[in-house]
């Protein structure tokens, strides 16, 4: 493959609308304990009684968007094991900065419990990154988790 085709592929994802982001399974790279912010305090946060925990984890690569934002829940089913999904940028690429301590929630009995965190995205107009806010929203009932750029 030639190395502008291949370079216009790996922009291919930002080119994309700049309000979507990616929820998946959590993963052994991007989930992984290892890759979570140092120090561990300012890198991980609960609510709803300690039910709810999010995790910033910084996978190193790619070097401009290495942030991904873990997300652990109860389970929904009988079990009551802990799920876990995973909130990155798009597909593979991360967030290029989040700020998880002045992260602020607010619950919703219809919806859930809603964790607006600051994070810093790709702008490839500019060629550089800017601000936005990102809304995670986690359901204990139904065990579903959404998430969307604001």
């Amino acid at each position: 493959m030639n190395r502008l085709l291949f370079s216009a592929l790996c922009l291919l994802p930002l080119a994309q609308p700049a309000r979507a982001v990616t929820i998946g399974d959590c993963d052994d790279y991007r989930a992984s304990v290892g890759a979570m912010v140092e120090p561990w305090e300012e890198a991980t946060r609960t609510w709803a009684n300690g039910k709810i925990r999010l995790v910033v984890t910084d996978t190193v690569e790619p070097a401009m968007y290495p942030f991904h934002l873990v997300v652990i829940y109860p389970g929904s089913d009988e079990t009551g094991w802990n799920q876990c999904s995973l909130v990155s940028f798009r597909g593979m690429l991360g967030f290029a900065g989040m700020e998880l301590m002045a992260a602020t929630a607010q619950y919703d009995p219809a919806a859930g419990l809603t964790v607006a965190v600051p994070v810093r995205i790709p702008d490839p107009e500019a060629g550089d990154v800017t601000d936005a806010i990102l809304a995670v929203t986690i359901n204990q009932m139904t065990g579903q988790v959404r998430a969307q750029l604001e």
